[in-house]
């Protein structure tokens, strides 16, 4: 079916001669729909009108599948940002109720659906979703096809939030042993299959061995594939560095230059990918305390992005606020310092030196750059001036904006700037989506912070309490912002009554 006018669906016209003129060219509904906000509801029941009428038009199932993949799927994603996941959901059904007979078709429709169904915070109809997805997909083309490994590593990936680490990893290294000969291949898809894989383990093992040798694997055929002077193995080797974050912070430092260097050379200074591996070279100077080197880099990163994308884009902030962390750690470096040094003679009261050398090392490094931190405390006050010149000239009356301000603020302790920024960072977004969307519920959570931060624990508690009343009523008490928001009501309310 082609539509010419798309407007007749928002006016509900019926008669022949709109039923006639719908059936002809698509573009004139797409730019309708671009034209509309999907925050408003009319733009979900026009979405889920005009599919209805896509499927009991279009007969032939392919083409209906084609129009689903090219154009229905991007909508279903802009519904799914603006937290619109159950009507996402409810659109996706009526593809599932069309295909019914039609397992590969089917076998998307599941996958796309347990998608929405985390983002809606519906963990386990998710890990549902996608199982039905898998066997689809095995029974379609086999446990090994491609679809079908991406399928497995989405379902480990889910299944890590409901039952256990031990199950998820059981899931992952089955599909890493059915995986070998294709691993042993030269098919462009390796390498991402083995991200996916490296992603599905989570934050909390990424220091595991399996997960270690999986990144160096990855490295090596980016290398084998591309070469490796290519954008994919450099980022690949960003990737092996980074597991050093947690461990060896000399090793950090080292591997983290060498990428940089590598990067440095092959790509260019502006290019992304440089400047990703210069600020983890700058967090790498940070964890070993090398705070002048740290704060130039910082600095020089923000600049570049300053230039490159603006003083107002997400990057720039970011990189701001990168360098706002690491002037609060640089300012309060003579404090650490006491700190580690008390903590340490009190552990040794208790435990073998032998146990404590992790911590010596630390003390050690820290008062060998203790000489630079005349230096470094006006270094810092410089920088600190200028993200205050620098947040004082945005102007845009926006919420991504205010609440850039108040995180680097806060980022700066900062308190009362913070607030006041995250309090027209809600008003503005209550203004746009209304109280009950997510992004407004999320801003509250991070006015309770900040709150929390600044010692007003009376006023977290009444914004955590504002912002789980309004989750529980629209998104239920199992949504994961319902419960988020519960926890720190409670947390926060006991805190407040503790320090009556």
């Amino acid at each position: 079916m082609k539509i010419v006018k798309f407007e007749d669906y928002k006016y509900n016209k019926s008669d022949n001669e709109n039923e006639a003129e719908r059936i002809k060219n698509p573009d004139n509904m797409v730019d309708f729909l671009n034209y509309m906000k999907a925050e408003e509801d009319e733009y979900g029941i026009l979405l889920e009108r005009y599919v209805r009428d896509l499927t009991q038009n279009i007969k032939d199932d392919n083409e209906l599948f084609q129009e689903y993949n090219s154009k229905i799927r991007d909508y279903l994603n802009v519904l799914s940002k603006a937290g619109k996941d159950k009507v996402a959901i409810k659109i996706i059904d009526i593809f599932i109720k069309t295909w019914e007979s039609d397992i590969r078709k089917l076998a998307v429709a599941y996958e796309d659906r347990s998608r929405y169904m985390v983002a809606d915070g519906k963990h386990q109809t998710a890990y549902r979703n996608i199982v039905k997805a898998r066997e689809f997909y095995i029974k379609a083309y086999g446990k090994n096809d491609i679809r079908t490994i991406h399928a497995r590593i989405t379902a480990a990936h889910y299944i890590r939030s409901i039952a256990t680490d031990d199950k998820a990893n059981e899931m992952l290294k089955k599909i890493i042993d059915d995986c070998k000969e294709f691993f042993d291949s030269d098919s462009q898809e390796v390498p991402e299959i083995i991200r996916r894989i490296i992603n599905a383990y989570g934050l909390f093992n990424r220091e595991d061995d399996e997960v270690v040798r999986l990144k160096k694997l990855c490295y090596e055929k980016c290398c084998m594939i591309y070469g490796k002077e290519h954008r994919k193995s450099l980022e690949a080797l960003l990737y092996i560095s980074d597991f050093y974050s947690f461990g060896d912070s000399d090793k950090y430092l080292s591997k983290s230059l060498y990428v940089y260097e590598q990067c440095l050379a092959n790509l260019g200074k502006k290019d992304p990918l440089t400047l990703r591996s210069k600020a983890q070279l700058a967090r790498a100077y940070e964890r070993n305390y090398e705070y002048k080197q740290a704060l130039t880099m910082m600095n020089e990163i923000y600049e570049t992005t300053f230039k490159i994308y603006g003083k107002s884009s997400d990057k720039a902030l970011e990189s701001l606020q990168s360098l706002a962390v690491c002037i609060k750690e640089a300012q309060s470096f003579p404090n650490n310092l006491i700190n580690k040094k008390i903590l340490y003679e009190t552990l040794r009261e208790e435990y073998d030196d032998e146990l404590l050398v992790h911590e010596k090392e630390n003390i050690d490094k820290m008062e060998a750059n203790l000489g630079d931190y005349l230096l470094v405390k006006y270094q810092a006050n410089n920088y600190k001036e200028m993200i205050e010149e620098a947040l004082s000239s945005l102007k845009e009356d926006e919420a991504r904006i205010y609440s850039w301000k108040g995180i680097i603020y806060n980022s700066l302790d900062e308190h009362d700037k913070a607030i006041l920024n995250m309090e027209k960072c809600y008003e503005a977004t209550v203004l746009e989506y209304g109280e009950t969307n997510k992004r407004s519920i999320y801003i509250l959570s991070q006015l309770g912070l900040f709150q929390q931060n600044a010692d007003q624990w009376e006023k977290a508690t009444e914004s955590y309490k504002k912002g789980w009343l309004q989750a529980n009523k629209v998104h239920g008490s199992d949504d994961n912002l319902t419960k988020l928001m519960y926890e720190s009501y409670v947390l926060a309310s006991r805190t407040r009554d503790l320090l009556k």
